[in-house]
């Protein structure tokens, strides 16, 4: 048949074949004997792309099955500047108010539906703004759907696939992972693929696995010495093991735990369109929503959004909070950073230092807190909610729901960190283990993506005040008292802000320390 074409959507390492039926001399006269229209349309069907698709891998005619006959669209066709009929237009203004202009479109609108059955209505009630939103928020969506995870996506890449394009789009839309979810999204997106290396390098799971979080009991450290002395030789030996620790009965109460849990979903789950005024990547706000902080940098995003708070030493203004969980942050906040100002001081004592050396260091005034959202996950074996990395604080102090994810690395396993109701996760940062010149170790972690969801989080990160330009200057470096012959230190002496510049500019994955070894 002269002017068949083939033409391929090339995904990884196989092409999937769609034929391009040229409208050709023998379609117009009715003699298309080899033609197979049922494959056609099945192939078609089976791109998941749908006419989108073709325009964009550049399709230059139109395809076999979408052809109608002439005397179709031909029939009768005529233009707005040679026809004397016009479809009615019918205005809706004070049809409520005035039974007079009610009587008036009454008549209109039978007229049009006997006569026509189509009208259009001017001054109907909805605002413009939310009819153009709505065909952006349509465009967006179609842009989103289009971007389906393939068997073909999984084995190799795509040739074709604009990346920044689809960053762009997802960044654009202002709703988040979530935003996916609420519209229906049946497959992971490209932007959200992991290679599978990242997901099963030293898998383990709770049940095989022969290690178990260290568990602190908090109770009494105040009061009782010898109870006291106990927790510091547990808290010593969990930061130089393991990094990790959890602590039950630690003074935050239990509904304080919950209700910031539950705060935390009702502000990602409210109607898209007031989360997404608070949607920014600039930093230099007290409040910020977004996915992914280091979304164009990292070599895929994850199926996390973020609510954030800069609160310490200067907490954000009460009408700078969201309204959904005004109340619930600031008290959170004021109990987690009195637990933060306890566990410096153990981590002190744990290093044989003055109980107030890390306080007096600065390690504790600044706070910065994230509450983070993982919706439930249509494809979780090929993405990750949080890719492996560690915490570039001094410390980071943890409260997670139910659903648990959370997994550590140690002795080149990945251990799962039960959810305890009532306990709180804590991991010693990349800065802490600087100064302590690697007594105390930051360990990689990771949370992965679920069928089940949403996970809710909320990490309290410790750090030191940058915003005053001497924040900025400070010098970090190994603690002198910490360092001998025998112990050189490991790393240089930096400026904060240098730390900041390097914390900022790599992916989520890459090491913040290693720019800093001597």
């Amino acid at each position: 048949m002269k002017g068949n074409l083939l033409y391929g959507l090339k995904v990884g390492r196989q092409e999937l074949q769609l034929q391009n039926m040229v409208v050709i001399n023998e379609l117009e006269t009715g003699i298309m004997s080899s033609y197979d229209r049922k494959s056609e349309l099945k192939a078609f069907d089976d791109s998941k792309f749908g006419v989108e698709g073709l325009v964009e891998n550049g399709v230059t005619n139109v395809t076999c099955m979408f052809y109608s006959e002439h005397s179709n669209p031909c029939e009768g066709l005529t233009t707005k500047s040679n026809s004397k009929f016009n479809i009615p237009s019918i205005d809706l203004t004070n049809i409520h108010d005035d039974p007079i202009l009610r009587d008036d479109v009454m008549g209109k609108v039978r007229y049009a539906c006997e006569n026509w059955g189509f009208f259009q209505v001017t001054n109907h009630g909805i605002p413009i703004h939310v009819l153009d939103e709505m065909i952006k928020g349509t465009i967006i969506l179609q842009v989103l759907q289009n971007m389906v995870v393939t068997n073909e996506l999984k084995t190799g890449t795509v040739s074709s696939y604009d990346r920044e394009s689809e960053l762009k789009a997802f960044d654009d839309s202002k709703v988040g992972v979530q935003g996916l979810v609420e519209n229906g999204v049946t497959n992971v997106p490209h932007m959200f693929y992991c290679e599978q290396s990242n997901l099963s390098e030293g898998l383990t799971t709770k049940s095989n696995s022969k290690f178990s979080i260290p568990s602190i009991d908090l109770t009494d450290i105040h009061d009782d010495p010898i109870l006291r002395n106990d927790v510091v030789g547990k808290v010593r030996y969990a930061c130089e093991k393991w990094g990790f620790f959890q602590v039950i009965n630690h003074g935050i109460p239990i509904h304080i735990l919950d209700e910031m849990i539950k705060g935390t979903r009702r502000f990602h789950e409210q109607d898209p369109n007031v989360r997404k005024e608070y949607y920014t990547r600039d930093m230099s706000k007290k409040v910020v929503y977004l996915s992914n902080f280091s979304l164009f940098q990292d070599p895929s995003a994850d199926w996390r959004d973020t609510l954030g708070f800069f609160w310490a030493p200067n907490p954000p203004r009460d009408e700078e909070l969201p309204a959904i969980c005004r109340d619930i942050v600031p008290e959170f906040t004021s109990k987690v950073m009195a637990l933060g100002s306890t566990l410096f001081e153990l981590v002190s004592e744990a290093l044989d230092l003055d109980r107030f050396y890390l306080k007096k260091m600065g390690c504790g005034e600044g706070l910065l807190l994230l509450c983070h959202y993982y919706p439930a996950c249509p494809e979780p074996e090929i993405t990750m909610g949080t890719s492996k990395h560690t915490d570039g604080s001094f410390m980071t102090i943890l409260l997670q729901d139910q659903m648990g994810g959370l997994q550590i690395l140690h002795e080149s396993q990945w251990i799962d960190v039960p959810a305890i109701h009532g306990a709180l996760v804590v991991n010693i940062g990349d800065l802490l283990q600087l100064v302590t010149n690697d007594k105390f170790i930051s360990v990689q972690h990771r949370v992965l993506a679920n069928h089940l969801g949403p996970r809710t989080s909320i990490a309290s990160f410790f750090r030191i005040d940058h915003h005053p330009p001497e924040g900025l200057s400070r010098v970090l470096g190994p603690i002198k008292e910490l360092l001998s012959e025998d112990n050189p230190p490991v790393y240089r002496e930096i400026s904060f802000k240098d730390f900041l510049k390097h914390q900022y500019a790599k992916s989520i994955g890459a090491s913040t320390l290693s720019f800093f070894n001597l």
